[in-house]
């Protein structure tokens, strides 16, 4: 049967020895590194270059680039399966070997890569707490700002093959190497493509976002909130959005919203005043206008996490969204006399649910309560 521990192991593997013919990272001067992190330029452009014998790069790739649906879902689910830690817990407690799944607690010794022998008992297919929490680390230091970066920029692919001794170089000075290399032939011909923006390509890039929000609470929310990643996800949502992510495909709104309900299920209180803060709410409801409530699945879904909000009795997000969405009054430094005001969220909903209506009624109760 499938082993997702045998690849996360064969990946922890390939990371050791990819500098120094199997030293160990974190035991020498010059730390080694998985593929550098996105550089965009000015025009907000990233060069995506897949090192050799990288299988976590090689997957990202396809997800960044690639035009074919099937291709598109195939990738995504082997990066599923190989990032699902429950199946560890499950298989554990079904062999009777107790493991600790405690991603968020951090190994000892440099970045948490060198305290481990990764080569050992590769071919047995155990996988101990501390090799998981290797793993994730590498994967969050390192490959996750990929997952992310066709959300963030548009995405640059070369042309020509790069010389493998510069892409299997993975220290600062091999990547600087690499740099100047693609510039100087950049001066020369034409060696970039710029990929083709694709809705359903960024969905199954926020889908896969938001189950490692599931997956990973702990390492995901410490990435999340000390980036602007949800921000540029949500702006997916707006009508107003431009630039090269192309809107209006409804599967790529689904997937923006699943994602942000999948991080409103945790109950986070940090998650939270982050959406708060960010205004993250905003272009919801622009969509939740922009799209007509009814037989709608954008706005239904929209709704129910509404409802969700209310039911769960989420006060802080209740708060922002009633007083700033709910309860919007026209300055009084304009003339509205002879102006149409456009129909209020609740007006919006109210023909056919009546949720935002008790998501209102839902704070009126709370500031009594308090009181």
């Amino acid at each position: 049967s499938f082993d997702p521990s045998l690849i996360r192991k064969h990946c922890l593997v390939e990371f050791s020895s990819s500098e120094g013919e199997g030293e160990m990272p974190g035991k020498s001067g010059d730390r080694s590194i998985a593929i550098e992190r996105p550089q965009p330029d000015n025009r907000h452009n990233a060069i995506f270059v897949c090192p050799p014998n990288d299988l976590l790069s090689a997957l990202l790739f396809v997800m960044s680039v690639e035009s074919d649906a099937g291709i598109m879902l195939q990738t995504s689910e082997v990066m599923r399966l190989i990032l699902d830690t429950e199946m560890l817990s499950e298989a554990s407690q079904i062999s009777g070997v107790t493991v600790i799944n405690n991603e968020d607690e951090f190994p000892m010794g440099g970045r948490g890569y060198g305290c481990i022998n990764f080569g050992a008992n590769i071919a047995h297919g155990h996988e101990n707490g501390s090799e998981l929490n290797s793993f994730l680390q590498m994967f969050y230091d390192h490959y996750v700002p990929w997952l992310v970066a066709p959300i963030q920029y548009s995405m640059v692919v070369c042309r020509t093959a790069v010389p493998f001794s510069m892409c299997t170089s993975r220290s600062e000075k091999g990547q600087s190497h690499l740099r100047e290399y693609l510039q100087n032939e950049s001066k020369s011909k034409d060696v970039f493509i710029t990929v083709e923006p694709s809705t359903l390509r960024l969905s199954f890039s926020i889908e896969l976002l938001g189950f490692c929000v599931r997956a990973h609470c702990v390492r995901m929310k410490r990435y999340l909130l000390n980036s602007r990643v949800l921000l540029n996800v949500m702006k997916v949502l707006s009508p107003k959005s431009s630039g090269h992510i192309a809107n209006g495909d409804r599967c790529l709104k689904l997937a923006v919203l699943r994602c942000l309900r999948s991080i409103l299920s945790l109950k986070d209180e940090f998650y939270n005043r982050h959406i708060v803060q960010q205004n993250l709410f905003t272009p919801v409801f622009e969509t939740f206008r922009a799209n007509p409530v009814g037989d709608n699945l954008v706005s239904s879904a929209i709704i129910e996490m509404c409802d969700f909000i209310r039911l769960e009795n989420i006060k802080s997000v209740i708060e922002h969204v009633v007083t700033k969405y709910l309860c919007q009054k026209p300055s009084n430094a304009v003339n509205y006399t002879n102006m149409k005001l456009p129909p209020s969220l609740e007006d919006v909903a109210t023909p056919y649910v009546d949720t935002l209506t008790h998501l209102r009624h839902k704070y009126e109760e709370n500031i009594i309560a308090g009181a």
